[in-house]
């Protein structure tokens, strides 16, 4: 399933207010995620990786490329921009959640 960027926040909207709403204190909201909850925590997981494999498909993999080896092109410009280690948390995060190295691997 694909998601558009505009159907997540959306959803994420109408479930922040209904979580907002329904919740009483940040405990209850932890510890007891409501189906709306369990709903947004599976559509951000799969927005997740959707983006890191949009990462992984932009990374430089041309060895010969020493300057950019690694980095990940901006689509726009063929650039490898300064903040692009900004882009790195989700894929670490990704390979712990799912304990699959492809996300840190390649």
């Amino acid at each position: 399933m694909t998601l558009s960027r505009r159907d997540f926040i959306k959803t994420t909207a109408i479930g922040t207010a209904g979580l907002i709403s329904a919740t009483t204190s940040a405990d209850s909201f932890a510890l007891n995620p409501s189906p709306v909850q369990a709903d947004l925590y599976t559509l951000s997981e799969q927005l997740l990786r959707q983006w890191a494999k949009g990462l992984l498909d932009l990374q430089v993999r041309d060895k010969t490329d020493i300057n950019n080896y690694g980095g990940i092109y901006c689509p726009a410009n063929k650039t490898v921009h300064g903040r692009v280690g900004d882009a790195i948390y989700p894929l670490y995060y990704l390979a712990e959640k799912t304990k699959n190295s492809r996300w840190i691997k390649e």
